[in-house]
């Protein structure tokens, strides 16, 4: 399992060719809009590109370093070990 953070700035609608392969995935300064529409600040469902002057940026991580970064942060900003705010995160 995996975290992955995709992001672009000055976002354009891409045309998708009706014959476009899925399984071939997007290329890497694209990114699909089809899910939490509610967080997509009024964009619809489609593709897009980073615009004129936009950016794009992409960030992957694994469970296992998403956990070791877990129970650093925690460590530094609350002085409790991860499992603890897991357990009961409105204790802290």
């Amino acid at each position: 399992m995996s975290l992955s953070i995709r992001a672009l700035s000055r976002v354009q609608r891409v045309a998708v060719a009706d014959d476009a392969d899925e399984e071939e995935g997007l290329p890497d300064d694209q990114d699909e809009v089809s899910e939490f529409l509610d967080q997509a600040d009024g964009l619809t469902p489609g593709r897009y590109a980073a615009g004129k002057g936009g950016r794009f940026f992409s960030f992957e991580i694994w469970y296992k370093d998403y956990a070791d970064f877990m129970r650093e942060l925690c460590r530094l900003a609350l002085g409790v070990e991860w499992e603890a705010v897991c357990e009961d995160p409105e204790r802290l």
